[in-house]
């Protein structure tokens, strides 16, 4: 599930954005399964879209 701005976009599959230092770490260090649980949508009210 994509979060509201993805929606609007049309997107097909769901981006995801490494936030902390921590979330990285997991990324790149933990088991897959552990790894996978960071693919959530980023809440609404956390991305600012910026006019080009």
């Amino acid at each position: 599930m994509c979060n509201l701005y993805g929606m609007a976009a049309g997107f097909q599959a769901m981006s995801f954005i490494l936030r902390t230092a921590d979330e990285i770490d997991v990324w790149m260090n933990a088991p897959a399964e552990e790894a996978l649980q960071l693919q959530r949508p980023l809440p609404d009210n956390e991305l600012v879209v910026l006019k080009q």
